[in-house]
């Protein structure tokens, strides 16, 4: 958490008496759609009135950052982003990632949740995927994560979600919450990642429900959103943040088929042309048979008394 305690202008003070600021450190590989990082503007964020809660203020400090405030509550929804727009159709894996200060002073029960969620391929709403953020009554500051939010620190949650699988901060410093939305065995599985400013992921927790198929019920990002910052006095406690992120993994395009080699047919021969091919037989008036084959006429029998008895040469058909 970044201290709801210690209120904006103590914040950067910490921040410079450190000496850290954010870097962006959890690079991911993919095509950035996303990128805000608060130099100039807080564009993509929105507050109450502008589709969010809360308030969203402008910090030029260094490289510029935004400081996050729940809406004048006990407890309090915080603003959202919706990136570059809402996603309906799964194109490859995709990284959504925020830095934040996280300062461990603070009272017991000062937290915040933050989710990013996917969206359905009938463009409605799937599943959040929250890092919770929070003060227990030992007074530690512990992250662990789920699917649902309480919009209150839930000290159970950040006990026992996970398998009691938590990491504690013991030092002011900025962190990267970091999700990995990928495809597993063709169901929607979440890496939430922790990351430090040496770039070192610290914890990790993998999310996932075998009933969100791949692309037949997800499809691409929703939004991204602090659902409660809980604070004490009033007094200008929230969440400083930088380096908001969305990366894109395109999927590779299908292989272009092969074509199939059509055959070259084998030209047919020209025969020349040439006397009739039909045989035959016919009698001649100098009373004897011929037969005709290929145009040539060939004697095969004869009676000088005209047609009567012939005697044919072996292999000759006596015509009919």
């Amino acid at each position: 958490m970044k201290k709801y305690t210690l209120g904006l202008v103590a914040l950067i003070a910490v921040i410079a008496a450190i000496g850290v600021t954010a870097t962006s450190s959890a690079q991911s590989e993919g095509h950035i759609v996303w990128d805000q990082d608060f130099r100039n503007d807080t564009l993509g964020w929105f507050g109450a009135g502008e589709g969010g809660w809360g308030s969203v203020t402008h910090v030029p400090a260094e490289t510029g950052f935004a400081f996050l405030q729940g809406r004048q509550l006990d407890t309090a929804f915080g603003p959202i982003s919706d990136f570059d727009g809402y996603r309906d159709k799964w194109i490859g894996t995709w990284t959504a990632e925020i830095d934040v200060f996280l300062e461990p002073r603070g009272f017991i029960g000062d937290g915040f949740d933050y989710s990013v969620a996917a969206n359905g391929s009938d463009g409605n709403h799937q599943r959040d995927y929250i890092f919770h953020v929070g003060i227990t009554e030992a007074g530690v500051l512990l992250v662990n994560g789920s699917n649902n939010t309480d919009f209150q620190t839930n000290p159970f949650k950040l006990l026992n979600e996970n398998g009691g699988n938590y990491y504690t901060v013991t030092a002011p410093d900025w962190y990267t919450l970091q999700h990995v939305f990928f495809d597993r065995d063709g169901h929607l599985a979440v890496n939430l990642n922790l990351i430090d400013s040496s770039d070192t992921i610290v914890w990790t927790a993998t999310l996932e429900d075998v009933a969100d198929t791949i692309e037949d019920e997800v499809g691409g990002n929703r939004y991204s959103w602090f659902t409660f910052i809980n604070r004490e006095d009033g007094l200008g406690d929230g969440v400083l943040i930088d380096n908001h992120k969305l990366t894109i993994t395109l999927l590779p395009p299908p292989p272009t088929p092969t074509p199939t080699p059509t055959a070259t047919p084998t030209p047919r021969p020209k025969i020349a042309p040439g006397p009739p091919t039909v045989s035959y037989y016919t009698w001649n008036t100098d009373g004897c048979y011929y037969i005709v084959h290929f145009g040539v006429r060939t004697q095969i029998a004869c009676s000088p008394g005209g047609p009567g008895t012939y005697t044919f040469p072996q292999g000759i058909r006596q015509p009919r």
